[in-house]
C-alpha cells in the first residue's frame, strides 16, 4: 500500500521561529515541527546551515580576493626565533621572580625570629640603631621646622608689641 500521509510544504509562510522564538516569513523542512525564520522585522536571518550551503558556490571567489599580503589589520605571526626570544624573557622573569621569593622567605624566617612567644616584636641594640638611622632625619626636620615656625611667630609679636606700643604712646 503506498504512503498516504500527508506533507504540508511550509515555504516562506509566516510563523514563529523555534529557536529564537522572533515572527516573520520562514520556513520548516519537517511538515512545522521546526520553523525557522528567514525575514524578520529586523532583516534577513541566517544560520551556520545557510553558510553551508552557500559556500561551494562563493569560496572560488574568497579564494580570488584573499591574498595575505593585501589584508590590512591581520594579526602579525609569530616565528620560531619570536617564540624562542619570548620563552628567553619568560625564563629570565622566572628566575628574578625565583629570587624574590627566596628572599621574601628568608626575610619571614627572620621576623619571625625576631617575634616573642606572644606575638611582641623583639629589639635589641642593633635594631635601635637601624631604626634611629630610619627616624633620625625626620625628627631633624621637625625641629627645623619648629625653630622655624617659632622664629616667624616671635618676628610677628615684635612687630605686634612695637605696634601696638606706638599707638599708645600717642
Amino acid at each position: 500500500m503506498a504512503d498516504t500521509t500527508l506533507y504540508k510544504q511550509i515555504v516562506l509562510e509566516w510563523g514563529q521561529d523555534t529557536d529564537s522564538l522572533i515572527w516573520g516569513m520562514g520556513y520548516s523542512p519537517d511538515n512545522g515541527e521546526h520553523f525557522y525564520v528567514l525575514n524578520t522585522t529586523y532583516g534577513r536571518k541566517y544560520r551556520t546551515e545557510d553558510g553551508d550551503r552557500i559556500w561551494p558556490f562563493i569560496v572560488d571567489k574568497v579564494k580570488a580576493v584573499l591574498d595575505w599580503s593585501n589584508i590590512s589589520g591581520k594579526p602579525d605571526v609569530a616565528t620560531k626565533a619570536d617564540v624562542s626570544s619570548a620563552l628567553t624573557v619568560a625564563n629570565m622573569a622566572k628566575s628574578t621572580a625565583d629570587s624574590a621569593l627566596s628572599k621574601a622567605n628568608s626575610n619571614a624566617a627572620t621576623l619571625n625570629n625576631k617575634l616573642s612567644p606572644d606575638g611582641q616584636f623583639l629589639f635589641n641594640e642593633n635594631d635601635g640603631d637601624n631604626m634611629w638611622a630610619l627616624i633620625e632625619p625626620k625628627i631633624k626636620q621637625l625641629i627645623k621646622e619648629e625653630v622655624s615656625s617659632q622664629q616667624q611667630e616671635g618676628v610677628g609679636d615684635n612687630n605686634e608689641s612695637s605696634h601696638n606700643g606706638s599707638s599708645t604712646g600717642n
